[in-house]
């Protein structure tokens, strides 16, 4: 059997299609949605997962908002293949489950480990993760 990886995949464009989706409470008060993203018919990365987070309530940064929303838009773009996006779904984000198993290109980044300090006090250091930075049509 093979063992599975958590590294994350190549810097690279990947077809992915949005696997599940939570709409989840930030340990901050805000709103997020956490999503999946699988990758198909990558060869080796194929089935490999992808997760995003968009913090589309946030009570502190009105930018992370924007950012999130506008994610949120060009997936919702390119898997609809323009016809829809953020605004014409009205905001309503409920709508993502329309889309769920659709397969888009994703772009996708690696964010380097960083340091940070735990709940404790002690100095801690992040993994190595995938972060999507865009999306387009297949």
């Amino acid at each position: 059997m093979e063992k599975k990886t958590y590294e994350p995949i190549p810097k690279g464009e990947y077809s992915v299609t949005l696997k599940n989706f939570e709409d989840k409470k930030t340990k901050k008060g805000g709103r997020m949605i956490a999503a999946a993203f699988q990758v198909v018919g990558e060869g080796e990365h194929e089935g490999r997962l992808v997760f995003g987070n968009y913090n589309y309530e946030n009570q502190n940064s009105e930018v992370a908002e924007k950012i999130a929303r506008e994610q949120l838009g060009k997936f919702i773009a390119a898997a609809s293949n323009g016809e829809d996006d953020f605004e014409t779904l009205g905001g309503n984000l409920g709508r993502l489950a329309d889309y769920q198993g659709a397969t888009v290109i994703a772009r996708v980044g690696v964010e380097e480990p960083q340091s940070y300090i735990d709940g404790n006090g002690a100095p801690q250091m992040s993994k190595a993760r995938n972060k999507i930075t865009s999306f387009a049509a297949l």
